[in-house]
C-alpha cells in the first residue's frame, strides 16, 4: 500500500477510529492516476470512467462501509453454500446501472394521500434476492436494507418527515400495494412479499429500533440486528430480531435448516 500510495496510484482517507479501539484506520481509494491504470489492465473498462473509479465517496463514509461489509457477509453465503445465488443492488453504487429514462432501480414511491394523488419517494440503501439457484423449482426471497448510524429521529413532529417511522410506514405501504412486484420483471422471478432487514450501528440503536418496529403493526416482515452480531457471527446466523421481537430468539434469514455461523473477517480479534 506504501508503494501504490507512493506511486500516486492510491489515496488515503482517514477515519478517526476504526474497528478496534484505539487504532485509527484509513480508507483507500484509487487516484485518477490509478483508475487510468486499472482500466488499462481491465481492455474492456465495461462503460466505467475514471470518474467512476476515482475520488472520494460522497455522504456518510461509515454508512458506506457498512453497506459494503454486509454486501461481503451476502457473498459469504454462497461461499459457503454455492446452491444460492444473491444478487444485490446498493443505493450508491457507482457501478449501479440505470433505468431507460436515467432513474435508480431502487428508487421508487409509494402512495402517501390516494385522495390526492401524493406519493413520496424513497430508497433503500439495498435491495438483494436469495435464491437457490434450481431454475425448474426456483425459490426466490427479496430483501430490502436499511443500514442505520443512529442519526435519524425516530419520529418527527410533522407527517412526511425523514424519520425512522415514516421510513417503517413506507415499507408497509410498498408491501400493501404490491409494488415490490417491479422486482419480478427485473430479475425475472415472483416474489410472494419481502422481508425488510434493519442493520443498527450499535445494540442500543438496535434495541430503540426493535421497539418502535413492536409497536408499528403489522410488522412481521421487519427483521432488525447490529453490527456486533454481523461481524461477530456471520449475515447467515442467527441474528436477527424478527418483527423487533429482540426478547425471543433470533433468527437467520436463511431459515433453521441452513442457518451457520462464519464471523466477518473484519472481526476484532
Amino acid at each position: 500500500m506504501r508503494e501504490l500510495f507512493g506511486d500516486g496510484l492510491i489515496q488515503t482517507l482517514p477515519r478517526p477510529l476504526g474497528r478496534k479501539r484505539g487504532r485509527p484506520e484509513n480508507v483507500l481509494l484509487l487516484t485518477p492516476s490509478g483508475a487510468e491504470l486499472l482500466l488499462e489492465h481491465l481492455g474492456d473498462s465495461g462503460g466505467f470512467s475514471v470518474d467512476t473509479l476515482a475520488g472520494s465517496p460522497t455522504g456518510d463514509i461509515d454508512h458506506t462501509l457498512l453497506i459494503n461489509w454486509f454486501r461481503i457477509g451476502l457473498q459469504g453465503i454462497t461461499d459457503h453454500n454455492p446452491s444460492l445465488n444473491t444478487v444485490f443492488l446498493a443505493s450508491n453504487s457507482p457501478f449501479l446501472p440505470q433505468l431507460p429514462d436515467g432513474s435508480s432501480p431502487v428508487l421508487d414511491r409509494v402512495v402517501v394521500d390516494p385522495g390526492a394523488d401524493k406519493w413520496m419517494d424513497f430508497i433503500p440503501d439495498g435491495v438483494f434476492t436469495i435464491n437457490n439457484g434450481d431454475h425448474g423449482q426456483r425459490k426466490s426471497l427479496l430483501f430490502f436494507l436499511e443500514v442505520d448510524m443512529g442519526t435519524e429521529p425516530l419520529a418527527s413532529p410533522t407527517a412526511g418527515g425523514r424519520d425512522l417511522r415514516q421510513k417503517i410506514l413506507n415499507y408497509q405501504a410498498y408491501f400493501r400495494t404490491n409494488r415490490y412486484r417491479r422486482y419480478e420483471e427485473l430479475w425475472g422471478c415472483r416474489f410472494n412479499g419481502f422481508r425488510l432487514l434493519f442493520l443498527a450501528n450499535t445494540a442500543g440503536r438496535m434495541a430503540v429500533i426493535c421497539r418502535l418496529v413492536q409497536e408499528m403493526v403489522p410488522s412481521d416482515f421487519i427483521w432488525v440486528t447490529d453490527q456486533e452480531r454481523v461481524f461477530e457471527k456471520g449475515l447467515g446466523a442467527a441474528i436477527w430480531a424478527r418483527g423487533g421481537k429482540d426478547q425471543t430468539p433470533p433468527h437467520s434469514i436463511l431459515g433453521p435448516s441452513l442457518a451457520y455461523e462464519s464471523p466477518l473477517p473484519a472481526s476484532p480479534a
